[in-house]
């Protein structure tokens, strides 16, 4: 087994055309740079990377320190490297049928919700009549339950595309999400102010609005985190896994919101006849399971370790330069791990 010191000619040899701190002063230049250095990161791995670095290169020294073990990486080749990469043996498996369940759970779901506001409790209206109160479950179930459940799935469905492309898609569909719940939440409240009943006097509607203000607020704080730039690598860091944990955990207290008001609907409008199995019971406890098996199988699909999305080279190579324009320490180096 052979070893060598990988140098700035040796780099040449392998088509990384300039020398990173000739590039690196040039942000036009860096993306081009990452690139490269994502290619020569996975061609060090495949070759076991482990020593010594050249002298020029102190500041992120474990990029260019290799031992290699077999053959030689031959000058061109980084392409036919990069084709045989990790993202390409990533199985799968089951996921696709089981994103593919989630779509007809949720579509059936805001289909019932619509045929049972739509045909058993009269339709829809923006008139401070009981039809204005109907908008309410149905934008909630379309906004909280719906869209918000697809919102968490995009990291498992686009692992193909840009980080970058599927934080701004992410990030979408809440908005979307959140303005649905926001028209959900006027036509109840100008429903109750027309009919003069109290609110916010029920279990459903303290869970109700905890669950938008919490929302929001996590809406706000992955916008910022994770989206507008000159956010330390360090604070993001810190602050994902409570932003996952807080995401998926609002969207378990969305559906039981959700099963809440289901309940006091039906004890409000048939409370008489709902112990007689009346189809308008029956398809309202089938929406309530409906939204259960929605909710179940999104969870099981975004803890499901082994189709959590995989980080391309490129952006591993982007992520540690990141860290190291926000932190000032090299992606490498004690400090800044």
């Amino acid at each position: 087994m052979g070893s060598f010191t990988s140098t700035w000619e040796d780099r040449q040899g392998l088509g990384l055309t300039s020398h990173p701190k000739d590039d690196i002063s040039d942000s036009a230049a860096l993306p081009q740079y990452c690139t490269e250095v994502s290619a020569w990161m996975f061609c060090s791995s495949q070759h076991r990377c482990v020593s010594s670095c050249d002298p020029r290169d102190s500041w992120s020294e474990p990029l260019y320190k290799l031992t290699r073990s077999s053959r030689p990486v031959e000058p061109g080749s980084l392409h036919t490297a990069m084709e045989g990469s990790p993202l390409e043996g990533h199985s799968l498996g089951l996921m696709p049928w089981f994103v593919a369940a989630t779509q007809i759970l949720g579509l059936a779901a805001v289909i019932m919700t619509g045929v049972w506001m739509g045909h058993y409790q009269g339709g829809f209206a923006w008139d401070g009549s009981s039809l204005e109160f109907n908008v309410h479950p149905l934008c909630m179930v379309i906004g909280m339950v719906f869209l918000y459940g697809d919102a968490i799935l995009v990291y498992r469905v686009f692992q193909n595309e840009s980080k970058t492309t599927v934080k701004i898609l992410h990030a979408v569909i809440h908005l979307i999400a959140l303005v649905a719940a926001i028209v959900g939440l006027a036509a109840v409240f100008d429903f109750h102010s027309a009919k003069n009943i109290p609110n916010m006097y029920s279990l459903h509607s303290w869970c109700g609005l905890i669950t938008i203000i919490l929302f929001c607020i996590q809406w706000v704080m992955g916008l910022t985190f994770f989206l507008f730039p000159g956010t330390a690598y360090s604070l993001r860091a810190l602050y994902r896994p409570l932003h996952e944990y807080l995401g998926l955990g609002l969207f378990i207290l969305a559906i039981g919101t959700c099963l809440l008001g289901i309940t006091e609907k039906l004890l409000f409008s048939i409370k008489d006849t709902y112990p007689k199995f009346v189809p308008e019971g029956i398809l309202a406890n089938a929406l309530g399971v409906v939204l259960v098996g929605f909710g179940l199988t999104v969870g099981y699909i975004v803890t499901r370790s082994e189709w959590k999305r995989v980080a391309s080279p490129e952006e591993e190579a982007l992520s540690m330069h990141f860290k190291t324009l926000t932190e000032g320490d090299s992606p490498g180096s004690p400090e800044g791990s």
